[in-house]
C-alpha cells in the first residue's frame, strides 16, 4: 500500500468516525465533559494515524531469507560480477571473484547429503576454477563459454532440485 493510499484511508476513517460522533451523540458537549471541538478532533486524528502507521509498518516485514537462498544470491552476484568485470577487461578482478566462487561452491558442495546437488555444486566450482585460470591468460571467450556451463548447471539444478519441491 503507498503512502498516498494509506494517508487517504486515515482520512476516510477519520471522517466516518467524526460523522458517527456528530449524528450519534445528540449533545456532544455535554458527552465529552467539555473538552474543545478541536481537542478532540487532534486527539483522534493522532489515535487513528498511528494505529495506520502501525499497521502499515507490521504489513511490510518481509520474511528472512533461508541460508539456501543467501547462498545463491551470493553465487548469482560473483556471476554478474564476473560477468562485468570480463566486458571491462578488469581480469584480475574476474580471477577474484571466480576463486571465491569455486571455494566457496566447494565447501558447500561437500557437505550436501544430495547426491545430485553435490554433483552439480562440485561441478559449479570446477568450472568456476576453470574461470580462473581463463582469466589469468586473458582468455575472454573460454570465459564465456564456461559461464554458460556454469548457467546450465544452475538451471539444471533448479528443475531437478528446487523446482521439484
Amino acid at each position: 500500500m503507498t503512502h498516498k493510499a494509506v494517508h487517504r484511508k486515515i482520512l476516510e476513517y477519520q471522517g466516518a468516525f467524526l460523522v458517527r460522533i456528530s449524528f450519534t451523540t445528540p449533545n456532544h458537549h455535554t458527552a465529552l465533559k467539555g473538552a474543545s471541538d478541536e481537542k478532540v478532533i487532534v486527539l483522534l486524528s493522532v489515535a487513528i494515524f498511528a494505529t495506520a502507521v502501525f499497521a502499515f509498518a507490521a504489513g511490510d516485514a518481509k520474511p528472512e531469507l533461508s541460508p539456501a537462498q543467501k547462498i545463491m544470491q551470493a553465487r548469482v552476484a560473483w556471476l554478474a560480477a564476473i560477468n562485468k568485470n570480463l566486458d571491462a577487461k578488469k581480469f584480475e578482478a574476474v580471477t577474484k571473484d571466480a576463486n571465491e566462487l569455486a571455494a566457496q561452491t566447494k565447501k558447500v558442495g561437500e557437505n550436501l547429503p544430495n547426491p545430485l546437488g553435490k554433483e552439480l555444486t562440485l561441478a559449479i566450482s570446477a568450472l568456476a576454477k576453470d574461470i580462473s585460470v581463463a582469466a589469468t591468460k586473458k582468455d575472454g571467450g573460454k570465459i564465456k563459454v564456461k559461464l554458460g556451463e556454469i548457467k546450465g548447471k544452475c538451471g539444471e539444478c533448479h528443475a531437478k532440485i528446487r523446482d521439484k519441491k
